[in-house]
């Protein structure tokens, strides 16, 4: 069985909002992928990113906002990466390629900006639900995958990599 942790409600209300209200804003920043999966392009779909931290360096201004509300809450040595990813809405649920995100021991953390009835699949076949202020704890060296939705226009989680 895989190892997880979820804890609900992971920031107060007003980070929370501060957060949502930033990300879900039609100003914010997103940047084209061809595929969710990049082992598998043509069985995925596109996305969109925006990356926060990586390669030991801040690729965005929003990096002080996460840093300073989700990352002081997590026990991280050393960030290895921080991202958003946003799956556009699809007729039916598409389960991307399983993967992981970096082929070295490290952790990771999906903390979820929207509930919507898209999900994240452990190496077991556990399916996380996407819900709103989640934070999901997970090695994300082990294989897993993510899915788009149905019931909402997007749906949105910050991905945290670390050790």
């Amino acid at each position: 069985m895989s190892e997880y942790k979820i804890v609900d409600s992971f920031l107060s209300e007003k980070e929370f909002k501060v957060i949502h209200d930033t990300v879900m804003n039609y100003n914010f920043s997103w940047y084209y992928n061809s595929s969710a999966a990049y082992e598998d392009e043509k069985n995925s779909t596109p996305c969109f990113g925006h990356v926060l931290f990586s390669e030991c360096n801040i690729y965005s201004n929003f990096y002080s906002t996460i840093k300073d509300t989700i990352l002081n809450k997590i026990n991280i040595n050393a960030l290895i990466r921080s991202k958003i990813n946003m799956y556009l809405k699809t007729e039916n649920i598409v389960e991307h390629a399983w993967h992981t995100d970096f082929d070295f021991s490290h952790k990771g953390a999906l903390f979820y900006i929207n509930t919507n009835n898209g999900y994240t699949i452990l190496e077991d076949g556990t399916k996380i639900e996407s819900i709103a202020n989640r934070m999901l704890f997970l090695d994300t060296s082990k294989i897993h995958k993510s899915t788009t939705c149905t019931d909402a226009n997007r749906r949105i989680n910050i991905n945290i990599n670390y050790v």
